[in-house]
């Protein structure tokens, strides 16, 4: 059954202006607004408790000890406020004092327990829910004096904003911010205050917040949450699991508002910042009135990010109903391994090496998998002895009937998998069996299932092995088609691969007439990284004349004067981006690099996903594939794809009906002359289309129901044996 993922998206700050109010009230009425934080020393606090009543929005509490006037006396919370102004410290004085143990415990449960006994005053009832205002709850030492008095009143859940910053410009408080709430998970988790498996809000803040980056981040959380790994530890071989509970709920937090500049509105709100001669003193700052609060109401309202969700099978939940729920079925991980009646489990064996093939396929299938399933994905890099310690510890830790193992690259299954006993489905995606195909002929007889991605391994398999043909199926992989926003070549700013590391990586003021190719491969020898650079280095240069692309190698002979007096001379800039997994072929090819050829240093998938909008052609010079999810991606984003003419690139274009294959370095610089000299009529946007509608046949929701299929029918047979499953050896 279809298991929805629980999603609350709660708006911060209510009670703070009646203007940040009326839009917290229309992104719930008009949008997919499920909850908001009540700060109960804002100005508007009691004029927006009677708005969110009569618009049905459920409240939990937004505890301040940061910003404006307590709730308590001055004089008995001495070290949370300045001397002189009686305020709180401010954001940046509080989470120094509290780095340096300069506040008083007692003084942070005197107004803790004055703030959760005013919204009670104002509700009608004590909140189930607490987070902090500018995460306050989470800093140091605080989350040791909160938990016992959120038990003391029975507030069940807390915000633990552990969201992945991975860009070096993320700003520094952020990364406190997430630093603090890995300290402060498990003090929380201790006293029985649970939290989401996920959350969103610090990476999509403001103008950030988008329809396309919250349909990137969120699925990005959600599979980056999920890995399982190897404790370290050893503590009885006890399991670790990344998420503190397996509830799976994500909060996305957000700040609706309406931006403004009126001194007479800005006096309105806000709890004063206690600055002498701050014009906000007693009014708002900001960060209220900025027009990213508008950005971000209009992102709530937006109907497609509405569908978005709705078609994920994200469920729009409250505070209330996400952990009664979580309670009542007492799904915490460490309670349940061995409750029987839980749903099947699903264990991915997987080399997890970031921005590689087989991670992000991993990824992929642990998100379209959930939606059935428990999944873990094991990484196989954490050595061969625990994580087939941990194969079979998660089999019978969660009793034959539940657990199996989908095992990605039979090549690397091999040490793992060639003494367990138990029911596994292997993946030979191409490249491991093209290579290994005689060491990988034990893992695959064994396997109750062998799933190839096109038919040709198919077939080069059976060819090979004697297998029972009802236990090999294909699979094609699939396109996130939402993640990658997929639509018309250069539909983007160039503001990241053609200008940003113009200077460092490509040695030109001017890109704009380049023609950029794209390899985007991991630095090994499967991928042939060097296949195309003598061709680059030396037949680079392109004269547009009359709509015609000469190349220079056939006007050699012309004038210099003439070439001179072009300005549209084009060059080829080929650009290799992926992690070095060959040291000595990484040194060979740094050795070549020229103006024209680069290797860029491993980028996060939006970014590669960025550059392939940018490139003028995608390019593949693999020695063997299985089917290229680089590809795939560059169809649907909508850039033109040449491919090496191997037999899976072959079967995946079609003989040149979706892409464009070359045999041999001199014939891909034809086919390129080919392909610029046609952009300028319909040839190339013909041929973009044309992949875009082949890419649309492979969706996520296709594969997820292939692997459904073969998954349910181990499951079942356990159950109702019918002989037709491989007995293991």
């Amino acid at each position: 059954m279809l298991q929805p993922i629980n999603i609350i998206i709660n708006a911060d700050d209510l009670g703070y202006h009646h203007l940040r109010d009326d839009a917290i009230i229309k992104a719930k009425q008009d949008g997919i607004l499920t909850s908001a934080s009540l700060m109960v020393n804002g100005k508007s606090v009691i004029s927006a408790v009677k708005k969110a009543n009569n618009a049905n929005l459920s409240m939990v509490l937004h505890l301040n000890i940061t910003e404006g006037k307590p709730i308590s006396p001055v004089e008995k919370i001495k070290s949370l406020v300045q001397e002189e102004s009686k305020y709180f410290l401010g954001k940046q004085g509080f989470w120094e004092a509290a780095s340096c143990n300069k506040i008083d415990k007692q003084d942070v449960i005197t107004e803790t327990i004055a703030q959760i006994e005013k919204f009670k005053a104002l509700v009608g009832a004590y909140p189930t829910h607490v987070d902090g205002h500018q995460h306050a709850h989470i800093a140091n030492g605080i989350p040791d004096i909160l938990a016992p008095i959120f038990n003391k009143y029975n507030i069940k859940s807390t915000r633990i904003p552990r969201e992945v910053i991975a860009s070096s410009k993320a700003k520094l408080f952020y990364k406190e911010v997430v630093r603090h709430a890995r300290i402060a998970l498990p003090i929380y988790k201790s006293n029985n205050i649970t939290t989401t498996s996920f959350f969103i809000g610090l990476r999509i803040m403001g103008a950030n917040m988008t329809y396309e980056n919250i349909v990137q981040t969120s699925r990005e959380t959600c599979l980056r949450e999920q890995i399982m790994l190897p404790n370290n530890n050893n503590d009885n071989n006890k399991i670790r699991n990344n998420n503190n509970n397996n509830n799976r709920t994500i909060e996305l937090m957000c700040h609706p508002g309406i931006s403004f500049n009126d001194i007479n509105e800005i006096q309105n709100g806000g709890c004063g910042s206690g600055i002498k001669d701050d014009p906000y003193d007693n009014g708002v700052d900001d960060f209220c009135i900025s027009k990213d609060r508008e950005i971000e109401l209009n992102t709530l309202i937006n109907v497609k990010v509405k569908e978005f969700l709705q078609s994920e099978s994200f469920q729009l939940c409250t505070w209330e109903n996400a952990f009664a729920q979580h309670n009542n079925n007492n799904n915490n991980d460490d309670n349940n391994y061995n409750n029987n009646s839980r749903q099947n489990i699903i264990n991915i064996l997987s080399d997890m090496t970031p921005m590689t093939g087989n991670a992000s396929t991993a990824l992929r299938w642990r998100y379209i998998l959930s939606k059935w399933y428990k999944v873990r994905i094991i990484d196989t890099r954490q050595g061969n002895d625990r994580s087939e310690f941990l194969l079979n510890t998660y089999y019978e830790f969660n009793s034959s009937n539940t657990s199996l193992v989908l095992a990605l690259n039979a090549t690397k299954s091999i040490p793992f998998m060639k003494n367990y006993k138990h029911e596994y489905v292997v993946i030979a995606g191409g490249t491991d069996v093209n290579h290994n195909l005689g060491k990988c002929k034990h893992v695959l007889n064994q396997a109750n299932y062998i799933v190839t991605f096109t038919n040709v391994m198919q077939n080069k398999i059976r060819e090979i092995i004697d297998i029972n043909s009802k236990n090999i199926v294909t699979i094609p992989q699939s396109v996130d088609l939402l993640s990658i926003n997929a639509g018309g070549r250069h539909n983007n700013n160039k503001n990241w691969f053609r200008k940003k590391y113009d200077d460092n990586y490509l040695n030109n003021n001017n890109t704009e007439n380049d023609i950029l190719i794209l390899l985007p491969a991991g630095i090994r020898p499967v991928k042939d990284p060097g296949y195309l650079i003598d061709v680059v280095n030396n037949q680079t240069k392109y004269i547009v004349d009359n709509n015609e692309v000469i190349s220079i190698d056939v006007i050699k002979n012309i004038n210099h004067q003439y070439m001179k007096n072009k300005k549209a001379n084009r060059k080829i800039k080929l650009i290799l981006i992926g992690p070095n997994r060959d040291d000595a072929l990484y040194e060979s090819l740094k050795s070549k690099e020229t103006k024209y050829f680069k290797i860029h240093p491993p980028v996060q998938r939006e970014q590669m996903l960025s550059a392939m909008k940018e490139a003028d052609v995608v390019v593949n010079t693999s020695v063997s594939e299985g089917m290229s999810g680089a590809i795939l991606e560059a169809m649907g984003i909508g850039t033109p794809v040449m491919a090496r003419n191997i037999p899976a690139n072959n079967a995946l274009l079609h003989k040149d009906k979706v892409g464009i294959l070359f045999s041999t370095p001199k014939d891909f610089h034809e086919k390129l002359h080919h392909l610029i000299i046609n952009d300028q009529d319909n040839y190339v946007d013909d041929l973009i289309q044309r992949a875009k509608n082949f890419v649309n046949e492979y969706s996520m929701e296709k594969e997820g129901l292939g692997y459904l299929t073969i998954l349910e029918s181990i499951f079942d047979e356990r159950v109702n044996p019918r002989n037709l499953k491989k007995q293991k050896v």
